[in-house]
């Protein structure tokens, strides 16, 4: 295990250990590099790394293409994240979702428990850097776009597009 370039230290994961290593790491900004080894050499590496500020809003579609039947729902992902495009989980603006074109905003969420937004309101409080928008595609076939804004950051847009089942 590294940070920052400085090895932590090296543990076995064998059946006796439950195959996992534990570290106590204090928390420092920058990268944190697992390395599996097997017979000293490298097999698998997972690197974390530390988010900076939320610089714009990152919209992740669930699939390419929706059916225009009246039911389809696509589940929109947003998520805040840094300027190198890594998640910043503590960011908590308000956004706002826009709909154009055949469709509706069936719901939003975040997994917040602890909010009383309204899940068919077109606004919500990022929890852990990030909500979820539900679309209802109409029965016209064509695009669709979702605008999603927030204070101090970029507005980005998203198109669905939709065909004849």
């Amino acid at each position: 295990l590294e940070l920052n370039g400085r090895v932590l230290g090296e543990k076995p994961t064998t059946r006796a250990e439950e195959f996992k290593a534990v570290f106590t790491v204090p928390y420092v900004p920058g990268e944190l590099k697992a390395t599996g080894l097997s017979g000293g050499r490298p097999v698998e590496t997972c690197v974390l790394r530390t988010a900076g500020p939320a610089a714009r809003l990152q919209v992740t579609l669930d699939r390419k293409l929706y059916r225009a039947n009246g039911q389809d729902l696509a589940y929109v992902t947003v998520q805040a994240v840094d300027e190198n495009g890594a998640w910043q989980p503590t960011a908590t603006p308000r956004v706002t979702f826009s709909l154009e074109g055949d469709g509706t905003l069936a719901g939003v969420g975040s997994g917040d428990l602890t909010s009383f937004d309204s899940y068919q309101g077109p606004e919500r409080t990022l929890f852990q850097g990030r909500a979820l928008a539900v679309v209802r595609l109409g029965s016209n076939p064509g695009r669709i776009t979702l605008t999603v804004t927030a204070p101090g950051l970029p507005s980005t847009t998203v198109s669905l597009h939709s065909v004849k089942p």
